[in-house]
């Protein structure tokens, strides 16, 4: 595998715009185009770093696929949707974390390509529970627009006893109880992990939404043995078991959050019970190995799905 990162700035103009932009990077394109000929197939990530590739393949006889791994459904921003609109019917296979991502795919937007459901995964050797130490607060991590701060705010409000790290440069309108602390600096690898490794318990508060979104705390969460609350959406119902490996709330209600939160604080035994049978969800259905393996699976069955029609 070789990994084909964008250019930095001034080569790529758009550098220092985020991950989205950074991603229309003609440079690398033409990079890929020209010294990736040779290639089983090409893995974009997101579909801002396929538009040029799969805009100048032709022109450049480039014949390895590309394949898109994920991409932004639902999004409101019209940027997004226009990328869209040339890359999604242009592309030779998808590899979708969601089975929602796949039936939107399928049902609302112009493709050809295969879509394939490989699923989220997390890096289970790093995110482990033998480095969990003391526990000391209720966690929440994460930016992206899915996150349903609010609510958590209101349902902890009046918890004082516990103190709440939020990792998000999400802010509240109104000031925010003195035992919530916001954590917004950048931090190291080890030090994201010690956040968790602190936790008493962690909270995935979502909106409800067509993209998926809080998987990856989910899973980090879950991979260093932590009880994990989390909105009832597309990830709850495919991924987890409520009362098994996590706790389910309706998304947005206030009252049932801030009563699962206080259940949890109070029941060691359950928090231990949802902790243990968390990891064991991780081990055995989303660890690195396995996403590794239905990527791989994914790709060779594109591949022989476009020779069977090229015959």
């Amino acid at each position: 595998v070789r990994v084909v990162n964008p250019f930095g700035f001034p080569w790529n103009p758009l550098a220092k715009k985020g991950g989205y932009l950074r991603g229309l990077d003609l440079l690398r394109a033409l990079r890929v185009l020209l010294s990736c000929r040779k290639a089983t197939a090409v893995v974009c990530v997101t579909e801002s770093s396929a538009l040029f590739l799969l805009l100048l393949r032709r022109l450049f006889f480039f014949k390895p696929k590309v394949v898109l791994w994920d991409a932004s459904l639902g999004n409101p921003w019209s940027f997004l949707q226009r990328v869209q609109k040339i890359v999604f019917p242009r592309a030779d296979g998808f590899l979708m974390l969601t089975q929602q991502q796949c039936d939107l795919l399928q049902s609302q937007y112009r493709i050809r390509g295969q879509v394939a459901n490989v699923g989220y995964y997390v890096d289970e050797q790093f995110f482990h529970p033998k480095y969990s130490v003391s526990e000391e607060y209720i966690l929440a991590v994460g930016d992206d627009r899915t996150r349903d701060y609010d609510t958590l705010l209101e349902a902890v409000r009046e918890i004082m006893d516990t103190p709440v790290s939020l990792k998000t440069r999400w802010r509240p309108t109104t000031p925010a109880p003195p035992h919530i602390t916001f954590i917004e600096r950048r931090l190291s690898d080890t030090e994201f992990r010690d956040l968790y490794a602190r936790a008493r318990l962690v909270v995935v508060p979502l909106h409800v939404m067509d993209s998926p979104g809080g998987v990856t705390a989910l899973f980090e969460a879950m991979a260093m043995g932590k009880p994990v609350i989390v909105s009832e959406s597309s990830i709850s119902k495919e991924f987890i078991t409520h009362g098994h490996d996590a706790w389910v709330v309706p998304p947005h209600d206030v009252v049932a959050l801030r009563a699962a939160i206080i259940k949890l604080l109070s029941d060691e035994s359950l928090r231990r019970s949802l902790a243990r049978s968390a990891r064991d969800t991780i081990e055995t259905k989303f660890s690195s190995h396995q996403a590794a393996q239905k990527q791989l699976d994914a790709i060779q069955t594109i591949n022989r799905k476009e020779t069977v029609m090229a015959q």
